[in-house]
Parts: C-alpha cells; sequence; structure tokens
C-alpha cells in the first residue's frame, strides 16, 4: 500500500509543476496541464455556507476534470455547513476538511482512493460520514476528535487504517471492520470510550489483522465482537489457521468458550487477555 501511494506521488509531482491557479464560482483551483486535471485549494477567505463542488471546470475553452481535494483546501473553514463532493473525485489529501467543526455530514463518492492524513481531523460536528468501496486506505488521525460520529463502516477495498485515524471519537459505538483490513495503526481507537461493538463478516480476515498496538484494536474497547450481526460467544477459529496474532481478542468479554483447531501451531502474546 506505501508502494502504491508513494507511485502516485511521483506521478502528481510532474502535473504539479505545470499548475495554474484560477478562481471559478468562489472556489479556488489549480489546474494541472498534464491530464487537465483540476484541484481545489485553500484561498485567503474561508469557505463557508453550503459548497458544491463541480465535476468539471471550464478555464479559456480548456475542460478540467475536479479530481483532488488538496491539502488544507478547507482547513478550519468552521463556518463550512455541507460540502458536496464530485464523482469526479480520487484523492482527499492530508488535512483537507481539518477543523470544520460546522460540518455535520459527508458523503465520500465513490472512485476517492486515499482518504490523507489529519483529512477530517476536528470536525467535531460530524455525524455522518459514508467511505465508498473504493478506497484505499486511511491517514494517520484522519477522523480524530470526530466527537459526533456514532458508527462508522470500514468497506471491503479498505487495507490499512492509519495511526490514531479514530482517536478522540468519543461518540462511537460500533465499528465494522472490511474483509481486506491488514493493519490498523497505533491508537487508532484510542478514547472511543463508548465503542461496544465490533461487526465483521469473516473471522479468518479478522485473525490476520497486523494491530499495532492495544488500542489500534477496537475490541479492547468495544469488549463484544459480532459476525454477521450475531454476538460471538462460543468462538470457533477457523480451521486451516496456522497462527492466532498478538492482541486479536484482548479484551473480548462476550467469550463464554474458545475452541482452537488442530491447524494451529502458534498463539502470539496477548491473543486472549482478558477474556474473563
Amino acid at each position: 500500500m506505501k508502494k502504491h501511494i508513494f507511485i502516485l506521488a511521483l506521478l502528481l509531482l510532474p502535473m504539479l509543476a505545470n499548475a495554474e491557479e484560477v478562481e471559478i464560482d468562489g472556489i479556488n483551483y489549480n489546474l494541472i496541464s498534464k491530464g487537465n486535471v483540476a484541484k481545489v485549494i485553500a484561498k485567503s477567505t474561508k469557505y463557508s455556507g453550503d459548497i458544491s463542488i463541480p465535476s468539471k471546470i471550464v478555464h479559456e475553452g480548456k475542460e478540467y476534470k475536479v479530481g483532488l481535494i488538496g491539502s488544507g483546501a478547507f482547513s478550519s473553514c468552521s463556518d463550512l455547513v455541507s460540502i458536496n463532493l464530485p464523482n469526479s473525485l480520487t484523492n482527499i489529501e492530508n488535512s483537507a476538511f481539518n477543523g470544520c467543526t460546522s460540518l455535520i455530514s459527508v458523503d465520500i463518492p465513490d472512485g476517492v482512493l486515499i482518504i490523507g492524513d489529519y483529512s477530517f481531523s476536528g470536525c467535531n460536528g460530524l455525524t455522518n460520514v459514508t467511505i465508498p468501496n473504493s478506497v484505499l486506505s486511511l491517514g494517520g488521525r484522519s477522523f480524530l476528535n470526530c466527537s459526533g460520529l456514532t458508527s462508522i463502516t470500514i468497506p471491503n477495498s479498505v487495507t490499512s487504517i492509519g495511526q490514531a485515524a479514530f482517536s478522540g471519537c468519543t461518540g462511537l459505538t460500533s465499528v465494522t471492520i472490511g474483509n481486506n483490513v491488514k493493519s490498523i495503526g497505533y491508537d487508532a481507537f484510542n478514547r472511543c470510550t463508548n465503542l461496544s461493538a465490533v461487526h465483521i463478516s469473516d473471522l479468518a480476515a479478522w485473525c490476520n489483522i497486523q494491530f499495532d498496538n492495544n488500542i489500534s484494536n477496537p475490541l479492547s474497547l468495544a469488549k463484544h465482537l459480532y459476525l454477521n450481526d450475531v454476538e460471538i460467544k462460543d468462538l470457533i477459529i477457523p480451521y486451516g489457521m496456522t497462527h492466532i496474532k498478538w492482541g486479536v481478542f484482548s479484551g473480548v468479554t462476550g467469550f463464554t468458550s474458545i475452541t482452537i483447531p488442530n491447524s494451529v501451531t502458534s498463539i502470539d502474546d496477548s491473543a486472549f487477555k482478558g477474556c474473563i
């Protein structure tokens, strides 16, 4: 995944070298000549109210696809109430909506690949976020202190969740983790004090997640694991698993029995710590 992001960054570098800044209908853009791509950027007076970003713009007779929300484009726009994002987007860059405290909901369009670091950090009024099944990774602290969120679904397309991605989401009560998540970063769910349920649909996939520390695993706070919306009481590790990873079931209080098949050859430290 890091390799893919690095390659994407390299591809964007020559584009940005040829960027021209313009303002169209109250929105500032960098126009990138290579590929005719427009990138939404910040402006000296903060955006406010209800904003709708078009999927394409025309400047001097040339059409540009709006493909990126740039780093800090809407950062600290505390009077931004709503944002309509176009289906043409592929990337929401670092701190794009950081500190938009009046933003209540956002629909991230299908086609977005990367949600950057701090992208929605501090949006404490945010109560609803839809992450589409095109996103590959969630950046570090991407939803830090979004205390209004009550639930979040990580789609199957996501392979990594960054450090402290949901730290401070004190209103979060449930989280659904997709089947292709391979790693969850340090303190990803730190201070999610009301978390009470983790939902999955593939137990083997869950067993293969690499957690950076105890609080990167939402189960350490939620205590209850649901498979296809049914709480697991009698845990049966899928046959064929050979390794139970560190902390994967740490803190779960809902289990009454655990069955480990003969295929398992190693169990890491803290795999079942606190399963009282």
